[in-house]
């Protein structure tokens, strides 16, 4: 299976840019580079602001939000409170065996992918 890296632009000249320096310090050779061009329906970030800082920001919040970035540290400490759990439980107790695996469980199958999938709806008023 090849390992992918998606760039979050569609503007040709900076991925053109970006895949020189990859290149240049020999950086994610094994990678196949994507751009946004490569998923139909993904869109990209409208970059209104008056500012580079504006539209930094409005990029920067396009993939990856508040919401996303409580669900991943939720599920950090999640998956860090489980391994406290079970490290502190008795070999075979309720505790190690039953409520820590449940709170992994929770931790990494559950808030960490849910993070990675999350996209904020906008809804158009007509």
């Amino acid at each position: 299976m090849a390992n992918n890296l998606l760039l979050g632009s569609g503007n040709a000249g900076k991925i053109k840019e970006i895949k020189f320096y990859l290149e240049y310090f020999n950086l994610f050779k094994n990678f196949k580079i994507l751009d946004l061009s490569s998923f139909k329906g993904l869109g990209e970030p409208i970059e209104n602001g008056l500012t580079f800082k504006e539209n930094s920001i409005i990029k920067s919040t396009f993939f990856f939000n508040k919401t996303n970035y409580l669900l991943l540290f939720s599920g950090i400490l999640m998956i860090i409170f489980g391994y406290f759990i079970m490290a502190y439980g008795e070999v075979n107790s309720f505790q190690s065996l039953t409520l820590a695996p449940i709170i992994l469980f929770i931790g990494y199958i559950i808030l960490i992918p849910s993070a990675l999938i999350y996209k904020e709806r906008i809804i158009k008023k007509d």
